[in-house]
Order: structure tokens, then C-alpha cells, then sequence
């Protein structure tokens, strides 16, 4: 459920940007299994800190990708060629759409929320740290 067209056109260009991107390295199913995540986690916490407002769309998701984008970029910070360029991209589309939060109507707990749960599932999920062998042998079956 959206409000209105320009809000499911937004969230339809940004999947397709943020979304697309995190599945070439991580794979569809955990991909799928952390923006899940991330939607149920958001609006659980928008329900929690902001009972009586209304909320719809998987905005808790796409911020749960930009969470999920910010545990990559640290784990492969070494990797990186333009360490600096990768963390001002992700800064600056972090601080415009929390400010696209700001705007009257619009339930930013659930923003925050799954930015939060996000960077969790991320550190969770994402393939490249493994905290022992359980750990290692649970991402291997999400690939």
C-alpha cells in the first residue's frame, strides 16, 4: 500500500537502485531476507514510538538497504579504491532522504527503524565476516 503515485514511483526507483546493487554481491534470497527483515523491524518501531500515526509503503525497507549498504561499505573498506567518494555517496543520500523524513505526514520512526534493523541484519547477513563456524556455514546456505 502507497500514498499516492509519486509516493510508489520513489520507492520503485529506489529498489531498483539500492536494492539491485546490494543483490549483484549478496545474492536474491538474502537480499530479499534482510529487506524483509528491515520492513518488519521499521514499522515495529514506528508502531512502538509513534502509535497513532498512520504509515504505509516499505520505506522501513529501503531504509533497512541503506543500513544493509553501510555494514558493506565498512566490511570492504580495504577493497575500496575511492574509500572517501563511496562514504560521502552514502552520507549524502543518508542525511537527504532522513530529511525527506522531516516533511509533515511522514512517519520517520520507521525510517530510523529500519536504517537500524538494517545495519543489524547487514552485519547478520552479508557474506564477507563470519563470527565462527556455525556463523560461516548459516551464510553459505543463504547464497
Amino acid at each position: 500500500m502507497h500514498i499516492g503515485v509519486i509516493h510508489l514511483v520513489f520507492n520503485l526507483m529506489f529498489q531498483l537502485r539500492v536494492c539491485a546493487e546490494i543483490e549483484t554481491f549478496s545474492g536474491f534470497w538474502r537480499t530479499a531476507l534482510m529487506y524483509m527483515i528491515s520492513g518488519i523491524g521499521g514499522n515495529v518501531i514506528a508502531c512502538i514510538f509513534s502509535p497513532k500515526s498512520i504509515s504505509a509503503g516499505s520505506s522501513g525497507a529501503l531504509y533497512g538497504m541503506i543500513g544493509v549498504m553501510t555494514v558493506d561499505l565498512f566490511q570492504t573498506w580495504q577493497l575500496l579504491e575511492d574509500k572517501m567518494a563511496q562514504l560521502f555517496r552514502l552520507l549524502g543520500m543518508l542525511v537527504i532522504v532522513l530529511g525527506i523524513g522531516t516533511l509533515p505526514w511522514i512517519d520517520n520512526w520507521a525510517h530510523v527503524g529500519g536504517f537500524v534493523v538494517g545495519i543489524f541484519t547487514g552485519v547478520a547477513l552479508l557474506p564477507y565476516r563470519s563470527f565462527g563456524k556455525w556463523d560461516e556455514r548459516r551464510k553459505i546456505f543463504f547464497r
